[in-house]
């Protein structure tokens, strides 16, 4: 993931091009999308995403219904699955190859089994409203 003033630097050539009278096409629907595509980058806050990694393997039902679980959440967090199987991931197989799914927000331990929405919640909104 890029973080904001990456997608700033690349945003900001194409808003100078939709605002010259040869725009790239319709000027109104092309900022339509770059102000989603922004505001998908960002929270509310204007800070880059959080980080949320899922460390799983294939097949696992519970990590399935975590998946189903984040839903209504995804729009507050940059989400990637780890696949613990894989031979780069050797070290997350030693660790959690019983505890899956297991789930880390910004490079820490947040929770395992499932997803427990009261500390998911508690751990948003502590990045949402910590300063940069």
């Amino acid at each position: 993931m890029i973080s904001f003033n990456q997608f700033r630097v690349l945003l900001d050539p194409l808003m100078f091009r939709l605002k010259a009278p040869t725009g790239l096409c319709s000027k109104d629907h092309c900022v339509r999308i770059l102000q989603s595509l922004r505001q998908m980058c960002t929270n509310s806050a204007d800070k880059p995403l959080p980080k949320l990694f899922m460390f799983t393997k294939p097949q696992c039902s519970l990590c399935e219904e975590a998946k189903e679980a984040l839903k209504p959440y995804k729009h507050r967090f940059y989400f990637e699955e780890v696949n613990i199987i894989l031979p780069e991931n050797k070290e997350w197989f030693g660790k959690y190859r019983y505890e899956i799914p297991v789930f880390h927000f910004e490079g820490e331990f947040l929770m395992k089994y499932c997803v427990d929405t009261k500390v998911l919640e508690a751990a948003l909104k502590e990045y949402e409203t910590f300063p940069l």
